[in-house]
């Protein structure tokens, strides 16, 4: 096994960058600090006892909240495994604000005593469609293609899209306002993002 032992100069300069440097300078940092906004908002939310259908929490919990900490997971390791440059702060800080923004709308609609609404969901749809054109460009620049794994990887990310929008599209238009078809639709892309984790993390 080995083992790679950081060296000083990269300790010294994770320590001198201010704050907002540090966060930005990985997608890992970044993205889970907005999963951890979200979640601060969540707990606001139930704090404060404000209403909303219970479709709709599960639907942001799985769809909007959870991909800060899945997406990061990509961004990071499936470079390296596909041998190509890792995404920058332009591509990966992009990801971010879009999510961001969707949570800022979703409980900005709550609190206005409205359910969350078309914007909403297009934010969350850019988001994942975002991810899915940034993998695209990797497997394309990438020599190691055609392999059984990066065709699941692209199936994957697309039943999460459509999965998505059909759950978003029951919920919008009141059909369907409780939770258990977000956590249906939610899992069923939730159990093969475990798997690829797995696989990015702990392959050679």
């Amino acid at each position: 096994m080995c083992i790679t032992i950081p060296s000083s100069a990269n300790i010294d300069r994770n320590r001198q960058l201010p704050l907002w440097q540090w966060l930005i300078d990985s997608p890992i940092r970044l993205l889970s600090a907005g999963g951890g906004i979200s979640i601060c908002l969540g707990l606001l939310h139930w704090r404060y006892g404000m209403s909303v259908a219970d479709g709709w929490l599960s639907f942001n919990l799985l769809y909007g909240v959870l991909p800060f900490f899945l997406f990061p997971q990509l961004l990071a390791y499936l470079p390296s495994r596909l041998k190509v440059s890792p995404l920058r702060y332009v591509g990966y800080g992009s990801l971010f604000f879009l999510m961001l923004a969707a949570q800022l709308v979703f409980y900005l609609s709550i609190i206005l005593g409205d359910r969350p609404g078309m914007t909403y969901l297009l934010l969350t749809l850019m988001a994942w469609l975002f991810l899915l054109r940034v993998i695209l460009n990797f497997l394309r620049s990438s020599y190691m293609t055609g392999r059984l794994w990066h065709r699941g990887l692209l199936i994957w990310l697309l039943w999460g899209v459509a999965s998505g929008c059909m759950a978003g599209l029951f919920l919008i238009s009141g059909s369907i306002t409780t939770a258990p078809l977000s956590l249906l639709a939610g899992a069923s892309y939730i159990l093969p993002a475990s798997l690829f984790y797995l696989v990015l993390r702990y392959s050679n």
